[in-house]
């Protein structure tokens, strides 16, 4: 009796997670379907002959003062973190976080600054060198790295009760780099004639979500060909399973049979 309530349970909820997981892959298609309209629709600008608002640019990456990747210690310009922590029970993301030195793409035209608000908006598409996933199991003893985080953020404990995930996304200086968003004049920008183009610019987050990949635009491209069609199918059809299954458990189906 007991083993059947608790069998009921797992299934409802794992219906409910269906549903959501469906609509959220339907979501992601269409995301990175319009990321591929963008990418196709705006060409490549020059930074001295780039025109303000929504422009695309590829260059390799520039900083002064590097941050640390937190948990890794690479060098990077920006990162993305979030930790996920996996228990028996029940899951749960106590933290994510993301930051950025100021950094500029520079070209054989010029450089444009990114600030970092752009950075913080951005979506990211990165490459396996520059992303990592890093878990410490419930009986594990961390690392003094991952401790430090930890007590520096002030994430809840894990006990014997969660395995802690470390998922890491970052851009590091010399990295080619594309990037999307808003360009605006900057003013504060001093030319020299040598590394700048005849007038500065920033990218900035804006009218549009920025972007930043470390991967060429013909490669985004491909990925992206078919992922609107797949998104669609998978999500629809995870989705629709999955509430006939949770209005039949929960018993709303039968109701609209009688």
């Amino acid at each position: 009796m007991i083993l059947g309530v608790f069998l009921y349970v797992v299934v409802l909820i794992a219906s409910v997670s269906g549903i959501v997981i469906g609509v959220t892959t339907v979501a992601k298609g269409f995301a990175r379907y319009r990321q591929a309209v963008t990418i196709t629709d705006t060409p490549l600008s020059s930074p001295d002959a780039v025109a303000v608002g929504p422009a695309a640019v590829s260059g390799t990456v520039s900083a002064g003062s590097p941050l640390a990747v937190p948990i890794a210690g690479t060098d990077c310009v920006a990162y993305d973190l979030s930790v996920r922590d996996s228990g028996y029970a029940s899951n749960r993301r106590p933290y994510d976080e993301r930051r950025a030195a100021p950094f500029s793409i520079e070209t054989e035209t010029g450089r444009i600054e990114v600030s970092a608000d752009a950075v913080e908006a951005a979506e990211f598409d990165l490459t396996e060198e520059r992303r990592d996933e890093r878990t410490v199991e419930s009986y594990e003893n961390p690392p003094k790295r991952v401790v430090s985080f930890e007590r520096t953020r002030n994430l809840p404990e894990r006990g014997m009760q969660y395995d802690r995930t470390f998922d890491l996304a970052w851009i590091e200086p010399g990295d080619d780099i594309y990037a999307f968003g808003r360009v605006d004049a900057n003013t504060d920008l001093e030319t020299d004639g040598a590394t700048t183009g005849s007038k500065g610019a920033i990218l900035r987050d804006g009218d549009v979500t920025p972007f930043f990949s470390d991967k060429a635009p013909e490669k985004l491209l491909r990925e992206r060909r078919f992922t609107l069609a797949w998104s669609v199918c998978t999500g629809l059809v995870l989705a629709t399973v999955s509430l006939v299954v949770f209005l039949w458990l929960s018993g709303i189906a039968p109701l609209f049979l009688l």
